[in-house]
């Protein structure tokens, strides 16, 4: 391969010739091989182009001529330069008819970059997404981030909107190659508070696939009676979208919202991917059902209409095995196995819109969210504790069935007003409005039998209760904000920028508890002390000043550095209020703080070649103890815990301090990014813990104020594409690590706790063209924790996954992923398991719309999920039953219509 470079210039006016389309072409047939535009001095060098072979080259632009040239490039050089080429004036005069055979690939329309979509020759099922690989400049990442040299393209729009609900994989795997027109790059609006604006994509339709129709229908079964439906029916129009879709299962195939469900029923999703696939490591034998609804209207252009509506239903049955130590120093322990059976059942509706109006100076954005759940459980617990420090074991016993329903709601209402005065700008008056009400109303059943058995015959105890409880909370938040105050103000100085905003949030929650304890023949008897009323009442004002200033040095096209200062200046306001049947519950307190936030950052942006950002940040923020920490009613019957309030517990106080980096690299190929941040801080009246085992080996918590409380840690990572002749290679970094150095207190002796957690990774992704794609992971997850005068304890998980798919022949998938899994602790020995998933798709028909497909899942049978946790002073071990081995058969057909009625349909 070799490469062509040259100048096109105009010699009578003597102008070099700025953003034309240059490109070459196999001369046979018209193929398209490579493009590119010229510099700002009408330079061009286009790569990647084969030597010793006869090509055509083309160069196009408005008002000119088209420039046409034969050449070769010498396979000893595999380098030739065109030197100067002369393009012709074109005169203004009609012309005859022409047709073009070969469209130029890619203009340059104002500050829009546009692609044109049918100079790109692919396979007649072709998706978006196989379009927009072929763009140059144009990379989409392994999780579906799209960049063009190097920067984030934030929103992927459709003809000018957002495409059921704006995510971009279900544009790029749906919609044809041949639908598209051409694909638009530009710059959004620029915010004041913005760097860059945002960078978008925009994919026009052809005027005659202004509307489609598209979907899945499928279903499987399998050994075990494991089965899986699912299917969707999406339909667009110039105005309108509509998506139904729907799911039942049994294993373990999960989603969480409509846009999932979506996903999952992409043309390119299931087939290729293999991205909707059982969850091995969910715990317990699930069934699940999912149905949803999408409807988005555009009255007009300013003025639109989103509604979401998702349903789901399920039922699993989960058994655990635990084992938990308890660090109490000086070597001793409370050591504790437990055994769980827990079922549940219950389903819930989830419903959100949103409405917005965009008029001459205001923008009006109002939505609403709606959850309704329902759920039933019981759940039943067998123990054993040894105190190694009193000696004394016991046996418990907890048997619990609850029915809990609530519904949440939320309504939120935003105003922008931007006011321009055409004479003076500085007398503008703009301003942003947000009302947010959110409420939940929350009715508990449950009762709940607990029976502790002791080595001390005179520590034996038995509950009997039931609960009933109703709460309702709500929320009000009200923002208002006024930017740049000082064009306004004259007493401001104008050398900065000064923004003026405040929030007022006002929390009230209502409480009614009725607690009875069941006797041993039947009755009921109202147990005074937990039943109660009670209603707790937050109220928090922020104002808010904000100085600003950017010194900036920059030359168009070539570099922009900058330095930003920005000094936050944040007053808080909190006042808490409680008042209960319970006297010793009537709480009310104030307090005042001034809460700074102070940034500064440098960057230097290199066009066409990287950007760094350097920041450096001090914030400090205030956790005030809330009613359950100050005064909670203790309920006896929790047979391991006991949490005891504090009222003299004073609020902390965070200081945190942050230094990181973000550095891309902003070329049209191997574009990279890379961010590395390192946190650390101290808090002033830390509200930590003071633990107390008791003779049964139950904790007693109090919480308490403590110094010494400090913590460090960094987060980064590191992604790099190389993109070769026909393939691509993906490598992501990332690592984190967090330090703590947490002062508490164990049986009334001060105690230091000092835990660290790791986490790092490493990923590579490799494809060759559309039929081989190979990915492997490696993450190593591990934590420790060392008390004062006490063994250090330590877990470790190791997770190594690959998965391969090779499309070969044409309509054929084969798939395998397999995942080895090692977990290891400080006081058992490794476990080692392997899943390994495999399976084989057949596509079929014309579009490549009907398919047949073979699963073997977990071949080995080795599944097994582990438990290997821990916290503070204690670490956990263990089992649940999890999805094992089954095999199944499954049909799906993609039904898809693209064309206005009376047109071909693709």
């Amino acid at each position: 391969m070799g490469e062509l470079s040259g100048i096109l210039k105009d010699t009578v006016r003597n102008y070099v010739i700025q953003s034309a389309t240059v490109a070459v072409y196999k001369p046979n047939d018209s193929k398209l091989l490579a493009y590119g535009l010229t510099n700002k001095s009408g330079q061009f060098i286009i790569k990647g182009i084969p030597v010793g072979t006869k090509l055509n080259f083309k160069a196009s632009h408005i008002g000119y001529k088209t420039y046409n040239k034969e050449f070769y490039i010498p396979i000893d050089k595999k380098a030739l330069s065109l030197n100067t080429l002369n393009m012709g004036i074109q005169p203004d005069s009609t012309l005859d008819e022409v047709v073009i055979s070969a469209k130029p690939p890619v203009t340059l329309n104002g500050d829009t970059l546009e692609f044109n979509a049918d100079a790109f020759h692919l396979d007649t099922n072709a998706t978006l997404e196989d379009l927009m690989r072929k763009l140059t400049g144009v990379t989409i990442w392994s999780d579906g981030l799209i960049t063009v040299n190097g920067v984030k393209v934030n929103n992927l729009y459709v003809d000018g909107k957002k495409f059921f609900g704006g995510d971009a994989k279900i544009a790029l795997e749906n919609l044809p190659k041949n639908s598209v027109e051409k694909v638009q790059v530009y710059k959004g609006e620029q915010q004041v508070q913005d760097r860059e604006p945002d960078l978008n994509v925009n994919v026009v339709l052809k005027k005659d696939k202004k509307s489609g129709l598209f979907g899945k229908i499928g279903g499987g079964y399998g050994t075990d009676n494991r089965y899986v439906f699912d299917g969707m029916l999406s339909g667009f129009t110039p105005k309108s979208q509509l998506s139904i879709i729907g799911a039942h299962n049994n294993v373990n195939k999960i989603a969480g919202s409509v846009n999932a469900l979506m996903q999952y029923s992409s043309f390119k999703g299931e087939g290729v991917d293999n991205e909707y696939s059982s969850d091995f490591s969910k715990p317990g034998l699930n069934i699940e059902s999912s149905a949803g609804l999408h409807f988005a209207h555009e009255f007009k252009p300013e003025n639109s209409l989103v509604l979401d509506h998702f349903y789901n239903k399920s039922a699993s049955i989960v058994l655990r095995s635990e084992l938990t130590v308890d660090n109490l120093g000086d070597n001793n322990q409370v050591v504790r196995s437990n055994n769980a059976t827990n079922k549940s059942s219950g389903y819930y509706h989830k419903a959100d819109g949103n409405y917005n109006l965009r008029l001459p100076n205001q923008t009006i954005f109002a939505k609403y969210n709606l959850l309704n759940s329902v759920s039933i459980g019981s759940d039943d617990q067998s123990s054993e504790t040894e105190n190694s420090q009193t000696g004394i074991s016991t046996k418990g016993s907890i048997a619990e069935e609850e029915r809990r329903k609530f519904v949440n709601v939320s309504a939120n209402f935003k105003l922008e007003n931007r006011a321009y005065k055409a004479k003076n700008r500085d007398k503008s008056f703009n301003y942003e409005l947000d009302y947010t009400f959110a409420n939940r109303n929350e009715n508990d059943l449950r009762q709940s039998k607990t029976d502790i058995v002791s080595s001390d015959v005179s520590s034996n105890q038995f509950f009997n209760r039931s609960y009933k409880t109703d709460l309702n909370n709500s929320n009000h938040d009200l923002g208002f904000k006024v930017p740049q105050i000082n064009t306004l103000a004259k007493i401001l100085p104008r050398f900065f920028n000064v923004n003026f905003s405040n929030r007022l949030f006002i929390y009230n929650s209502n409480e009614k508890a009725v607690v009875d304890d069941i006797l041993k023949d039947g009755q009921y008897q109202s147990n005074g002390y937990l039943t109660n009323k009670s209603y707790y009442r937050t109220i928090t004002e922020k104002p808010t000043l904000t100085v600003n200033k950017t010194f900036s040095n920059a030359l168009v096209n070539r570099y922009n550095k900058s330095l930003s200062f920005q000094l936050l200046l944040e007053g808080e306001l909190f006042d808490q209020k409680n008042s209960s049947d319970k006297v010793f519950q009537n709480i009310q307190r104030s307090y005042t703080n001034f809460l700074p936030d102070i940034t500064i950052s440098y960057g230097n942006q290199q066009v066409g070649r990287y950007e760094s950002i350097y920041t450096l940040q001090y914030v400090k923020t205030i956790e005030y103890p809330d009613i359950n920490q100050l005064a909670p009613l203790v309920d006896s019957s929790n047979i391991y815990f006991l949490h005891f309030g504090n009222r003299s517990l004073r609020p902390a106080k965070k200081h945190e301090f942050s230094v990181g980096v973000n550095h891309s690299i902003t070329k049209s190929r191997n574009p990279g990014n890379g961010v590395f941040t390192i946190t650390g801080g101290y808090n002033e009246d830390f509200i930590g813990d003071s633990l107390v085992y008791d003779e049964l080996g139950r904790r007693i918590l109090y919480n308490v104020n403590v110094s010494g409380n400090k913590y460090i840690g960094y987060k980064g990572y590191l992604s790099k594409i190389y993109q070769l002749k026909d393939s691509q290679v993906e490598f992501l970094i990332f690592s984190e690590l967090n330090y703590a150095n947490s002062p508490s207190f164990v049986n009334a002796l001060p105690t230091a706790l000092k835990s660290s957690n790791i986490l790092n990774s490493f990923n590579v992704h490799y494809s060759y063209r559309t039929w081989l794609k190979f990915g492997g992971w490696q993450s190593i997850r591990s934590s420790s924790t060392k008390q004062t005068n006490s063994q250090k304890f330590n877990y470790t998980n190791y997770s190594t996954t690959t998965n391969t798919t090779i499309n070969w022949p044409k309509k054929v998938y084969w798939n395998s992923n397999i995942a080895f899994n090692r977990s290891v602790s400080s006081f058992s020995k490794p476990i080692n398991y392997t899943i390994w998933n495999a399976s084989v798709v057949y596509r079929f028909l014309k579009g490549n719309n009907a398919e047949l497909k073979f699963s073997a899942l977990d071949l080995l049978r080795q599944n097994k999920a582990i438990i290997n946790t821990g916290t503070n002073n204690s670490i956990t071990r263990g089992t649940v039953n999890v999805l094992q081995q089954y095999f199944m058969f499954s049909v799906a057909y993609y039904p898809r219509i693209f064309g206005n009625i009376g047109d071909k349909k693709e």
